[in-house]
C-alpha cells in the first residue's frame, strides 16, 4: 500500500472503533511501524484530538541502540532477508544502510507535532510483569 492507502485504511478503522466506546478514559493504539510513518499517522492522531474528548499522547519505547541493532540485523537483514540479491550483507554492511542514530530524527518529529504529550520511554527499563 502507499501512504494515502495506509492513512485512508489506518483512519477507518481508528474511527470505526472509536464509535463504539462509550465513556472510556483511555485507548491504547499500539503498532511498531508508526515511528516511521510520522508523516501519515501523526496528523491523523494530532486531527483526532478535535473529535474526541481527551488528548491525544503518543508513546515510544526504544531500546539500546547496539541491542536494536543486533535484533534488527537478525530479523530483517537474516530471517526475513530485506536486501536486494542472494548475498547476505555482513552486520557491518546492513548497519551502513540503517542506522541506529536515525531514532533521534523520527523521534524529534513526533516532540515537534505533539510537545509535552509525547512520551518517550527507555524499553529496557520498563518493568516486565505476567
Amino acid at each position: 500500500m502507499n501512504d494515502d492507502e495506509r492513512l485512508e485504511q489506518a483512519s477507518a478503522v481508528l474511527r470505526a472503533s472509536l464509535e463504539k466506546l462509550e465513556n472510556v478514559s483511555c485507548v491504547v493504539w499500539s503498532h511498531e511501524s508508526f515511528i516511521n510513518r510520522h508523516i501519515t499517522m501523526a496528523p491523523l492522531l494530532y486531527d483526532l484530538q478535535k473529535e474526541i474528548p481527551c488528548d491525544v499522547y503518543p508513546v515510544a519505547y526504544v531500546r539500546r541502540h547496539e541491542d536494536w541493532s543486533v535484533s534488527a540485523y537478525f530479523q530483517w537483514g537474516l530471517k526475513h532477508k530485506t536486501t536486494q540479491g542472494f548475498a547476505i550483507p555482513s552486520f557491518k554492511e546492513w548497519m551502513q544502510s540503517k542506522p541506529a542514530n536515525l531514532f533521534s530524527v523520527v523521534l524529534s518529529k513526533w516532540q515537534t507535532t505533539f510537545g509535552e504529550n509525547f512520551i518517550l520511554k527507555n524499553f529496557d527499563a520498563v518493568k516486565k510483569s505476567c
